[in-house]
């Protein structure tokens, strides 16, 4: 994850600062918060973002603030170079009634994000004219609070190709899984059809399909099983899945746990570890039938010892197989996390995390 979301008026300090340093351990380097929400009480901004700053700073954090007309109207400070400094505020996302005279003022001072979901040509060239520096910039997309108004994939898409092909860098926001920002509580998303997504498929969708070269989390939290696998991703340079243990024996487990990397051919109708098979043969073990059942998607597989020199393959079944009495079902992968196999690459390392229930 390249970076968070922080609501300084919905969380104490030290909730806060605990909330940075589990980020940092998932890989995030940027931190982004909002100067610009109608519920919140602009005038408690200043000092809640004084301490913020100085908390991202210390732990070299980049800090990212939205902001619109009405912010500078009501937070003059934000045109002070000086006070902006102390704030340790790195860049701004220009948001409503912002014009490009306004923009080149504060590009002296902060890296300036555009509004990627609302940038036209013309407002980019008519920045530039009163003198801001394209290398300077980067376009960030909306999150979108309400159900049903978040933008569709293939729009995504093509309107990040128009703005990194004028070499612009881009970046979108995934829901949360645990904690909501209210007032709605549905989640923070770019993209509509990622509002119930689990915030690790979501982000390496973006990533994967080229869609974005930056992405943040919307929400102001994510789950233990979250952390838990982006801190693992960026430790072991893995992908990582989720996954309901079928059978339990020393075996099956042996081969579970081992960190796997996918065949550089991959198949059609599978995903192949490419380290399974080698250490069975190296650790001996003895695979015997045991749960061979039908494979629907999802399913993990070993194969038993009666399919001979294949005995010990792991497979990940990406679409619905027949009963075969040589291949044991030993697991399922949860629902959330299936459509990572369509995202894996040939080469690629990849771990599989045990889960209850």
């Amino acid at each position: 994850m390249d970076g968070i979301s922080v609501f300084q008026q919905h969380t104490s300090t030290e909730g806060q600062n605990e909330w940075l340093d589990t980020a940092m351990a998932a890989g995030a380097t940027t931190v982004f918060t909002s100067l610009h929400i109608p519920e919140e009480d602009a005038t408690q901004h200043k000092a809640a973002l004084l301490t913020l700053g100085q908390e991202t700073r210390q732990r070299g954090l980049r800090l990212v603030a939205d902001i619109s007309a009405v912010t500078l109207r009501n937070l003059p400070f934000l045109t002070a170079p000086k006070e902006i400094w102390q704030l340790g505020l790195d860049g701004v996302r220009i948001d409503d009634g912002i014009s490009p005279v306004v923009v080149s003022q504060l590009s002296q001072t902060f890296q300036i994000l555009l509004n990627a979901s609302t940038l036209t040509q013309e407002l980019l060239f008519a920045c530039e004219k009163h003198g801001l520096e394209r290398t300077k910039v980067e376009a960030w997309h909306n999150y979108y609070p309400r159900p049903n108004t978040g933008v569709g994939m293939e729009w995504l898409y093509d309107r990040n190709q128009w703005i990194q092909s004028l070499g612009i860098k881009t970046a979108a926001f995934v829901a949360g899984d645990a904690e909501r920002r209210g007032p709605l509580y549905d989640g923070l998303p770019t993209v509509e059809r990622q509002r119930h997504m689990s915030p690790y498929t979501a982000a390496l969708q973006l990533k994967r399909k080229g869609l974005v070269d930056y992405v943040l989390l919307g929400d102001p939290a994510w789950s233990m099983d979250m952390q838990n696998m982006w801190q693992i991703s960026k430790d072991e340079k893995c992908i990582c899945l989720r996954y309901r243990q079928v059978l339990l024996d020393a075996a099956h487990q042996n081969v579970l746990q081992l960190p796997h990397t996918t065949r550089l051919d991959p198949s059609e109708d599978v995903v192949r570890s490419a380290v399974a098979r080698r250490v069975a043969v190296e650790q001996k073990l003895e695979i015997a039938p045991l749960s061979t059942k039908p494979r629907r998607r999802g399913t993990i597989t070993i194969d038993n010892s009666t399919y001979g020199r294949y005995q010990g393959e792991l497979q990940l079944v990406k679409r619905p197989l027949p009963i075969d009495q040589r291949v044991n079902v030993v697991g399922e992968i949860v629902e959330e996390d299936l459509p990572i196999m369509e995202l894996m690459r040939p080469g690629e390392s990849f771990r599989l995390l045990p889960v209850q229930g």
